[in-house]
């Protein structure tokens, strides 16, 4: 067995198990990992086998499952005893290093005195030959590394060194700064400090004598940013994008009058009227409903609310916080709509128009950023959701023309709420 299977074992597993439709997320896979830190699961492959059922299988079908693949996957990896092999890991760590090399030392020593003795009994045209010889036996000899040695000083590396690895997201946080310092709306408020040349010379030409200059208030970006991010579920790969290449680069560049961040999971929770639920009833009749016949039947969303944290603990009404940031402002909503599932969820589908509905009672300026890219949207509900809201994807491009239409440039949706 080579030391690098057990890992290879582990992800094998966990690709064979989302292959299987299991719900398993980066997070999942990173439990194991440090469950195995921890301690659990080196006993015996069966201890393995049970830490993984503990973390991984939510039911007896899909412990079922698991297993098989389990025992499958070490058996055609002809693995050995997981007892044995621990063993040998206990027993090279505690072998020290420099007895390795002074065992070295003295063969490469021997093997020099025996040489200088052979030279001393044999002709003298023989003895560069022969001292190149020994020159090369012993080099090789005092520089060559057992493989015990070597998988010793490696799992020392591993353990004193770390890897600083930088996060390569699908676009850079200058590409978004960029993007985002663009939208600016211009409103002067506040004192009057700067000279406001034209009215000057316009007041005294007017006058024909000398008046007191004219002084205008600073202009001011007067964009109010409310950021709604989804979480958890599919979004979980996309977390520390969301958070460092969107939210804080757009924050950070913006220089906005007033920016917030709420977070929610699939849509804002809310309570759904008896006329949305009636409607659901009847499209779920059909396997994949068209939604336009009766997108002017859904009553926008009641009672939402949405939170304050990415935990998703501390909840707050969605109206409070659109009529502290939202009314009259900018809203991005940051989801994949359900694209990275290839779902077609007609109730996520209607509660999201109807959501959509009540953002657009406090504001027409709503975008909707994608993580996935277009070609993942068809056939499923983000499909359907960008037929009524400007979507873009999170890209370069993308960024840029959904800043555009905030601008105010025409976007045209194939059925506008």
């Amino acid at each position: 067995m080579k030391p690098q299977q057990d890992d290879f074992l582990l992800w094998k597993l966990f690709t064979r198990l989302r292959e299987w439709h299991f719900p398993l997320t980066p997070d999942d896979y990173q439990s194991l990992h440090d469950a195995l830190n921890a301690g659990f699961g080196w006993q015996s492959l069966d201890k393995l086998r049970h830490l993984c059922c503990a973390l991984w299988a939510k039911s007896c079908q899909e412990q079922e499952i698991l297993l098989a693949e389990f025992d499958r996957l070490v058996e055609n990896a002809e693995w050995e005893d997981w007892g044995s092999l621990l063993q040998q890991a206990q027993a090279q760590q505690e072998t020290p290093v420099h007895d390795e090399q002074t065992t070295a030392t003295s063969i490469a020593s021997d093997a020099t005195k025996t040489d200088t003795r052979r030279n001393a009994t044999h002709d003298p045209d023989d003895q560069q030959n022969r001292e190149g010889a020994t020159e090369f036996q012993t080099s090789s000899e005092t520089k060559g590394i057992s493989t015990d040695s070597l998988l010793q000083e490696i799992s020392h590396f591993e353990h004193q060194a770390h890897l600083i690895l930088s996060p390569r997201y699908i676009v850079s946080y200058r590409q978004v700064a960029q993007a985002w310092r663009r939208l600016r709306r211009f409103v002067r408020q506040g004192p009057k400090t700067e000279l406001d040349i034209d009215a000057s010379i316009a007041l005294r030409c007017h006058r024909g004598a000398i008046t007191p200059l004219v002084l205008k208030a600073r202009a001011r970006n007067a964009v109010r940013l409310l950021l709604l991010i989804d979480r958890q579920g599919s979004m979980t790969p996309f977390h520390h994008f969301t958070d460092n290449a969107i939210q804080q680069a757009i924050y950070q560049s913006g220089r906005f009058q007033q920016a917030a961040s709420f977070y929610f999971h699939d849509i804002p929770t809310g309570r759904r009227s008896q006329e949305n639920t009636a409607l659901l009833q009847k499209l779920s009749n059909h396997l994949f409903p068209d939604t336009d016949a009766v997108v002017s039947k859904i009553q926008p969303l009641k009672n939402a609310y949405v939170y304050t944290d990415t935990r998703q603990l501390h909840p707050q009404a969605l109206d409070e916080a659109l009529a502290q940031h939202g009314t009259g402002g900018t809203v991005v909503i940051v989801s994949d709509a359900g694209a990275a599932r290839g779902n077609y969820d007609t109730a996520r589908l209607v509660d999201s128009i109807a959501c959509l509905k009540r953002l657009y009672q406090h504001t027409p300026h709503i975008i909707w950023l994608n993580p996935l890219p277009p070609q993942r949207w068809e056939n499923n509900s983000a499909a359907r959701i960008a037929r009524h809201v400007p979507m873009f994807p999170v890209s370069r491009e993308g960024l840029h023309q959904a800043v555009n239409v905030l601008r105010g440039q025409v976007y045209d949706v194939a059925y506008p709420l």
